[in-house]
């Protein structure tokens, strides 16, 4: 019977809201009852020591109150009074604190719930669709014969897909590495060169044009060349799908003073709305409006860059751009070889 209660998400936040407002109608009606109780052994001690006092003619009932065994009564029933008082407020205050923090924690691992199912959903086709679109082509090949040109485009298909497969999979993996236990292998790396070499690969991809504004500063810095480029080829492949019907992207790397340095993506796309800004660097989420969750993608991408980021004791933000889109910027440590030391 239990078992089925809390099978049932919806009922199992019933009890539970349930539960915990009972606890907070007994807690007050108990702080009630203790008050009542105090007020009558109050009445009663005050009642007892009246008659005493009467019965020895010591004083009359209404001086009572100048007496300084009453006084004493007073004061202690009067301390024991403000105890229950605010030990019954400080529990109900506790509960409604400790029902608040349940629910945000119960909210939230509903939403992460929510973006795992939508990673599931949205990686079963990103794995599906590649994997349909080689195996047509294998079965056209195997079936037709094609000439040399057809085949040639065919099999450029067939790598393309493969491609995007193995992407897929790579992301995923360094998802579940950056979480934890990957090791980081330091060296020194040119951010500039990082950026032209990954502007000559994106290019391709993008019907605009791929600008680099930057210094005579190499703008060097101490990074895993592995994870360091993923994570910046992420940013730039983020503004090409949001942004891909624009005429520009620009790349800015640019020393920060003497000891930071800056990579930032400029887009003119859709932009990102200011309740999603904290919130797209989650494991697994996704902008959701209709139209982007038409763009092909796992919700891990901004993901890896944060985590990465966070790793080389960097930062990240967004920002918006003017007129239209976002800024993504990344700062890091600069690094200063000992010939410039």
């Amino acid at each position: 019977m239990i078992n089925k209660l809390f099978s049932n998400p919806n009922k199992s936040n019933f009890i539970v809201f349930l539960l915990v407002g009972y606890l907070i109608a007994a807690g007050c009606w108990w702080s009630y009852l203790l008050y009542v109780k105090n007020q009558d052994a109050w009445l009663a001690k005050i009642a007892l020591l009246a008659r005493e006092l009467a019965d020895e003619g010591l004083m009359e009932y209404a001086d009572l109150q100048k007496n300084q065994s009453y006084q004493l009564i007073n004061q202690k029933y009067s301390r024991q009074e403000k105890m229950i008082m605010g030990e019954g407020l400080v529990l109900i205050v506790l509960m409604i604190i400790g029902l608040r923090r349940v629910y945000n924690l119960h909210k939230k691992e509903e939403l992460l719930q929510q973006q795992q199912q939508n990673f599931l959903l949205s990686i079963t086709h990103e794995l599906k669709s590649p994997l349909a679109s080689v195996q047509l082509v294998l079965e056209t090949m195997q079936k037709r014969d094609l000439s040399k040109e057809q085949q040639q485009k065919l099999t450029q298909h067939a790598l393309a897909e493969n491609e995007r497969l193995k992407n897929h999979i790579n992301a995923m993996l360094l998802s579940a590495k950056v979480e934890g236990g990957y090791t980081y292998s330091l060296q020194p790396l040119s951010l500039v060169q990082i950026a032209e070499e990954l502007i000559e690969q994106e290019q391709l991809k993008y019907k605009g044009q791929i600008e680099l504004l930057t210094t005579e500063d190499d703008c060097l810095i101490m990074a895993d060349s592995l994870t360091m480029q993923t994570a910046l080829s992420n940013l730039l492949e983020n503004a090409i799908k949001y942004a891909a019907d624009t005429a520009k992207i620009v790349v800015k790397v640019q020393p920060i003073g003497d000891k930071k340095v800056e990579f930032e993506v400029q887009d003119w796309g859709l932009g990102i709305s200011k309740g999603e800004k904290n919130r797209i660097f989650d494991k697994f989420y996704r902008v959701g409006n209709e139209h982007t969750r038409q763009k092909q993608g796992t919700g891990l991408g901004l993901y890896i860059v944060k985590k990465v980021v966070e790793a080389h004791k960097g930062s990240i933000t967004v920002v918006d751009n003017q007129p239209t889109g976002a800024i993504f910027r990344v700062v890091l440590d600069k690094y200063i070889t000992q010939d410039l030391a």
